[in-house]
Order: structure tokens, then C-alpha cells, then sequence
């Protein structure tokens, strides 16, 4: 393991002062959004979109910042506000609009309010403190909530404002998530959010890649990156034909080691510190999602097939249950029940946190069917070890 003097800058929520290989997505978002005022008339939105792994949240996030940089430097009002919601990590339209009025009032208690108060709620705290604010809806997925409610305040504000207020709180938009959720898209057309206003990203390239690579580990080492490292990082990357965030994360862990998962606010599983699952079912997790929601039974038909590889029986589907509750009390998965046919529910999982403990080798497959094979390594002597209950 390398010495890393600056690991914050791994963390995943440093931000670059350049994104490699996005001036063009930024300038693009700059004439969409103003510098900081459009000359049009509001809404003031942008919609930005790309596979998993093109660096949709980490382009939203820098066009904020300098949109907000460029805010307070007009110097016309009080500070600027920058909200920002990660929407595959909340609980329906209910939990994106709490987020945002906790944005502003991190004391807010949700519980008990429909959404139209809490996005009044929202709003009218701007107009009453005549305070710009640049709201970042993230990560919209094809699982995301109706997000129609909160798009129509954003975009027509005055609805939401007392009797007699005629002046709007100064709103920016940016909406960021990945191209494959159609109907996301299209739900939020219907209300309002124009085609015009998208921003495309396309997967970076590998000399992309390796820019942002070998930038990081710069940073993070504080000297020139090993060439052999960003070698390596690069070329995993590619074979498994990922974006950035996947060779950052593989930075992450070759100079910070594998995370260790603790169990939030809850007694240790097994009075370990670890969190008791198999690495087949690990790597079977991240082969079903690989960006997406997934089902229950897609994530076993991955751990068949792998135990099939190592010669090993496959779990029953309750131990395999058990395990995906264990995930999500970790955090590491996110689990929702919607309806489904003839009246039942059907339930998916998400991947929403790091997964620990494992590297594959060998070509990349995309359906448990398809032809190949991936090798998953077990933890070594050095790592902790798996429980078996």
C-alpha cells in the first residue's frame, strides 16, 4: 500500500477544479444556466444525462459550484444557497422534498407534512429572505420517484407563494441522472422540463480515464502518480467496461484498502464489526445492479451461476434473504416494495454503497446466461473473515 499524505481528496465527494475531458459539457451548461443571470426569463433550468459512469453527478456538482461562484460575485443579495439531493438515496417524492427544505433548516421534522406544505415551506423561506438558490436534483435512476411535484414548484414558484407576494425566490435548476431512465425523462417533460435544455454525456474515453487517474493519485500521494498504477486501475476499468467513478473507486481502495462496513446504530452481527456475507454474493450484487435497480431473483440467478463456477451448492433463497437484510442495514443496498401484479408487491434492490472484500478476473458478462467466466477472490488471511450463519 502506497503512503497517502492527502487521502481527502479520494474521498467520493471531492470535487476536482476540472473535470477531464468536460469542458465542452460545462460551457455548454454555463450558456444553458447564465453567468450567473440568462438573459431570458426564468425558469432557469438544465438537464444533464449519460450512461452509468460518464460523471453525470460530478459535472452537475462542479457546474453548481461555479454557477454559485459566479452568484456571489454579483454581489446583489445575500448569499447564494446551494441544495443538493441525491435522489436515489431517499424514499419517494416525500423524502426528495424534505431534503430540500432540510437544505435550508437542517431542524426540519418531515414527519406529518404532505409534500405540497414542505415545497411551500421551501420556497417561501427564499422569497421571505430574498435568497438565490441553485437546487441539484442527482442521481436519477430508473427507479426514481415521481419527481413531477418537485419540478413543478421549482419551475413555477409563485403558485406556492402567500396571497399578496408577487416576487419569486431567484431559482436555478439542474437535474442530473442517467440516460436509461426513460420514463423519469419523460414525466418530467410533461411538466415542463424542455429537451432543449439537456446536456448529453457521453462514457469518457480511455485517455480520459487516465487523466482523471493519474490527476487523483497525484493529489492523493502528492507526487507523480506510478505509471504501473494507473496502468493497472486503467486497464481494469476498461475490461470491465466502467466509467470514472469505477477507476477512482479501485484508487480508493489500492491506496486506502477495502473499506470496512460497520452496521449503523445497531449491535454488531455476530459480535463482529463486519458485516457476515459471502463474497459470491457480493460479486453476484454487483454484477445484477452494475448501475441499476435490480430484482431479488436476478441477484440469484449471479450466485447459481458463481457457485456453479466454484463447484459449490447455490444458497437457499431464505439464507440468501437474510443476507440482502444484512446489506441493507449496512447501507450498502437500498430495498423497495412496489406494486406488482394482481395485486401483490414486487420488491428491487439497489447498490448504494461501497462493496467490500473482492476483485473479479476475466471478461465482464452482463446476464448470468451469457458466455465466459469470472473468477471471484476470496478475502486473504489479512482481511476479516465471513460469517457463515
Amino acid at each position: 500500500m502506497y503512503a497517502t499524505p492527502y487521502p481527502s481528496v479520494l474521498t467520493p465527494d471531492w470535487l476536482p477544479p476540472v473535470l477531464s475531458g468536460r469542458a465542452a459539457e460545462l460551457a455548454a451548461l454555463s450558456e444553458r444556466l447564465g453567468d450567473p443571470y440568462p438573459s431570458r426569463a426564468p425558469p432557469w433550468v438544465a438537464t444533464i444525462v449519460g450512461p452509468s459512469g460518464s460523471g453525470t453527478s460530478a459535472v452537475a456538482r462542479l457546474a453548481a459550484r461555479r454557477l454559485l461562484e459566479a452568484i456571489q460575485r454579483e454581489a446583489r443579495t445575500v448569499p447564494p444557497a446551494l441544495v443538493r439531493v441525491r435522489v436515489a438515496e431517499e424514499t419517494g417524492v416525500h423524502g426528495v422534498a424534505s431534503r430540500l427544505l432540510q437544505g435550508l433548516d437542517s431542524g426540519f421534522e418531515p414527519r406529518g407534512f404532505p409534500v405540497a406544505e414542505i415545497l411551500a415551506g421551501f420556497l417561501r423561506r427564499l422569497a421571505r429572505d430574498g435568497r438565490p438558490a441553485v437546487v441539484v436534483l442527482d442521481d436519477i435512476g430508473a427507479g426514481a420517484p415521481d419527481l413531477r411535484p418537485i419540478l413543478r414548484a421549482l419551475l413555477a414558484p409563485t403558485r406556492f407563494l402567500p396571497e399578496g407576494v408577487e416576487t419569486p425566490p431567484t431559482l436555478w435548476t439542474i437535474v442530473a441522472g442517467r440516460v436509461d431512465a426513460e420514463a423519469s425523462w419523460s414525466r418530467l417533460e410533461r411538466v415542463g422540463l424542455r429537451k432543449e435544455s439537456r446536456v448529453e454525456l457521453p462514457l469518457p474515453d480511455p485517455a480520459t480515464i487516465r487523466a482523471a487517474v493519474t490527476d487523483r493519485a497525484a493529489r492523493a500521494l502528492g507526487r507523480p502518480a506510478p505509471a504501473d498504477l494507473v496502468d493497472r486501475l486503467v486497464s481494469r476499468t476498461l475490461r470491465e467496461e466502467r466509467g470514472i467513478g469505477r477507476a477512482l473507486d479501485l484508487l480508493r481502495r489500492e491506496l486506502l484498502g477495502a473499506p470496512t462496513l460497520r452496521l449503523a446504530g445497531a449491535v454488531p452481527l455476530g459480535g463482529s464489526t463486519h458485516v457476515p456475507v459471502e463474497p459470491r454474493i457480493l460479486a453476484a450484487l454487483e454484477r445484477a445492479t452494475r448501475g441499476h435497480p435490480t430484482t431479488l431473483g436476478e441477484i440469484r440467478a449471479w450466485e447459481e451461476r458463481l457457485a456453479a463456477q466454484e463447484g459449490s451448492r447455490p444458497l437457499p433463497a431464505t439464507t440468501l434473504w437474510r443476507r440482502m437484510v444484512r446489506l441493507q442495514a449496512a447501507g450498502v443496498i437500498r430495498r423497495d416494495v412496489r406494486p406488482g401484479g394482481s395485486g401483490g408487491t414486487r420488491s428491487t434492490i439497489e447498490l448504494i454503497g461501497p462493496i467490500p472484500y473482492y476483485t473479479f478476473t476475466g471478461p465482464d458478462q452482463t446476464r448470468p446466461g451469457a458466455a465466459g467466466r469470472s473468477a471471484v477472490s476470496r478475502a486473504g488471511a489479512s482481511r476479516p473473515a465471513w460469517g457463515s450463519g
